[in-house]
């Protein structure tokens, strides 16, 4: 798994981020489950693993996002400006989203 952009941005929030515990019960979760990272917008978003497209829409907290599963892992690729793949497609780790 690589990380889902090339070049280095700051991360702004990372696995069970002890700063946002207390936001994530509200959800019934202990913690940030992911990391998110300050990317400029229109930067380019890649997968970071192969996988078939499982979800890709619009939702009121995500944004546009795609969930990507391969039967041994999955992701989550969220605030995304567009979406330029669709549900059952699949892709290589790389390929752009």
């Amino acid at each position: 798994m690589r990380k889902p952009f090339d070049g280095n941005f700051v991360k702004t929030q990372k696995w069970n981020d002890k700063c946002c515990r207390a936001s994530y019960a509200q959800f019934g979760l202990m913690g940030h489950n992911g990391e998110d990272w300050g990317l400029p917008q229109g930067t380019r978003v890649v997968a970071p693993h192969g996988g078939r497209i499982i979800e890709a829409q619009y939702d009121s907290g995500y944004g546009n996002y795609v969930k990507i599963e391969d039967g041994l892992q999955g992701s989550v690729l969220a605030h995304l400006l567009q979406i330029t793949v669709v549900v059952g497609q699949e892709l290589s780790e790389s390929s752009q989203i």
